[in-house]
């Protein structure tokens, strides 16, 4: 795998030498995030974390949409579609 950087003025940075899976330092995954000054927390995005030992992949993926396929207008939403 080879992995190019982005510099801050948004070009790229010349790419680092491939990484193999011994170069690997861990795979962490993100359960649950909170925010107590608003009081809310987020425990459906999965987040995983795959460090090396020069860069880092951070790899979020949000929950699945739900199905709205009956709805055919707003009018058409249940008050358990919305919340």
């Amino acid at each position: 795998m080879t992995v190019a950087h982005t510099q801050a003025a948004g070009t790229p940075a010349p790419e680092t030498p491939p990484v193999g899976v011994a170069g690997l330092q861990g795979l962490w995954r993100r359960s649950l995030i909170t925010w107590p000054r608003r009081g809310a927390s987020d425990t459906t995005t999965c987040v995983r974390w795959l460090q090396g030992q020069r860069a880092y992949i951070d790899l979020r993926q949000p929950a699945p949409m739900r199905d709205f396929s009956h709805a055919r207008t707003l009018e058409d939403l249940t008050y358990d579609d919305c919340v």
